[in-house]
Parts: structure tokens; sequence; C-alpha cells
């Protein structure tokens, strides 16, 4: 069985605090370490990719 917690996870600087706690997601973007997230642009969903 595939887990997602199998993964290395990868994090990177946030922009709003500066810590390497920024995950990046297919459809937004969390930082673990203030809770800052953002949503993926339309532009994004618009490409030919299958999710």
């Amino acid at each position: 069985m595939y887990l997602a917690e199998d993964e290395m996870r990868d994090f990177s600087e946030c922009s709003r605090c500066g810590e390497r706690g920024l995950e990046k997601f297919k459809t937004h973007m969390y930082c673990v370490s203030c809770n800052y997230s953002e949503r993926r642009s339309q532009s994004y969903f618009n490409q030919d990719q299958t999710f």
C-alpha cells in the first residue's frame, strides 16, 4: 500500500516567515511554521497535466 508519509517531504523557504517550512502541493502551498497558505493560480490548472 502506498502512503504519502512514505515520501520524503521537501520544504522550501516561506516568503512570509523566512523559515524552511513551506510545502508545495499541486493545488496549494502551506507553511507548517506560520500557517501561511496560498492557492495555486488558475493558469497552473490550465496546463496540460494529468493529476
